[in-house]
C-alpha cells in the first residue's frame, strides 16, 4: 500500500509541474488574441468579430478609439497573417502598427501572445506591462501577465489578475480555463471543477475547448484521488476531440492510471 502511495503522490506532484503547464495552456497565442483583440474588432467593425461566445457588448477604450485607421489595418492584416501561421509577417505588421501608434495596447498585446507563444518570457512581460500601462482596460494583457506568472509557479499572483480580466472579458473562455489551472495548482481542486463548469459554459460547440476542459476536470479528480472518476474525465477528452490537443495527454495519463486503479 505504501508503494502504491508514493506512486500516487509522484504522479500527481508530476500532474502540477512547469512542463506540463506549458502543454496543458496550448493554444495560447490564438486565445489571447481572441480575448484581447476580438472585442476591439467587434465594435468597430461588426465584419471582424473573432470571438462569437461573448455574453455581453464589450467596451472600447478611449486608446482604441484613437487608434488611426492605418495602425488598425495593420493589427487585422496581423491578427490574419497569426491565423494563418505566418508570425514573422503579423510582427512586421504589428511593427508599422507601433511605428504609427507607438501606445497602441491592442498590437503590444499581439506582440506579448507571439512572444509568449515563443517563450520570450521576458519579451512577453515587457509588452504585457507596457499595454497595461497604455490601456488598463485591455483584458488579454492581464490574462498574459497571469499565464506567465503561472509559467513561473507563481499562481497566487497570478489570481488577482485574472479576476480583472474577468471583469473586463465576461465571456472569454480561456480567462476560467486559465483560472482552474491556477487554483488546481494552488491546491485548491473544488474551486478548479467550478471554474472548469464556468469555462464549459462558455465553450461552446469548439471540440478542442471543452476536452481542454475535460482534461483538466481529470487532473483534479486525481488531485482528490478520486482515480476512477478522473479515468472517465480523461476517456472524455478523448472522445470530444481524437485528433486535438489535449487527446495525447489524456492517453498519456490514463495508462499512467491503470496500474493504480488494477491496485484498487
Amino acid at each position: 500500500m505504501r508503494t502504491i502511495n508514493t506512486v500516487r503522490c509522484s504522479l500527481i506532484r508530476d500532474h502540477m509541474d512547469a512542463s506540463r503547464t506549458k502543454r496543458v495552456l496550448l493554444p495560447l497565442g490564438a486565445l489571447l488574441l481572441i480575448c484581447s483583440v476580438g472585442s476591439s474588432f467587434g465594435q468597430i467593425d461588426s465584419a471582424q468579430l473573432i470571438d462569437r461566445n461573448l455574453s455581453k457588448p464589450q467596451t472600447v477604450s478611449r486608446n482604441q478609439l484613437l487608434a488611426p485607421g492605418k495602425a488598425l489595418r495593420a493589427v487585422k492584416r496581423a491578427y490574419k497573417d497569426i491565423a494563418a501561421g505566418h508570425f514573422e509577417a503579423a510582427q512586421k505588421e504589428i511593427g508599422r502598427a507601433l511605428d504609427i501608434a507607438p501606445h497602441y495596447a491592442v498590437a503590444k498585446v499581439m506582440q506579448g501572445a507571439i512572444n509568449l507563444e515563443n517563450k520570450n518570457y521576458e519579451g512577453a512581460t515587457a509588452f504585457f506591462q507596457q499595454a497595461i500601462d497604455d490601456d488598463p482596460g485591455l483584458g488579454g494583457a492581464y490574462v498574459g501577465m497571469a499565464v506567465i506568472l503561472i509559467h513561473q509557479q507563481r499562481c497566487q499572483a497570478a489570481l488577482p489578475l485574472l479576476d480583472r480580466a474577468e471583469g473586463l472579458l465576461p465571456g472569454a473562455w480561456f480567462v476560467h480555463f486559465v483560472k482552474a489551472w491556477a487554483e488546481l495548482k494552488t491546491g485548491n481542486s473544488e474551486v478548479a471543477l467550478k471554474q472548469s463548469d464556468i469555462a464549459e459554459g462558455l465553450a461552446g460547440a469548439d471540440s478542442n475547448r471543452r476536452s481542454g476542459v475535460s482534461y483538466l476536470r481529470a487532473l483534479a479528480f486525481i488531485r482528490m484521488n478520486d482515480l476512477e472518476t478522473a479515468r472517465r474525465h480523461l476517456a472524455e477528452t478523448v472522445a470530444r476531440d481524437p485528433g486535438g490537443d489535449y487527446a495525447p495527454l489524456a492517453k498519456r495519463e490514463l495508462e499512467r492510471l491503470q496500474p493504480l486503479l488494477a491496485a484498487r
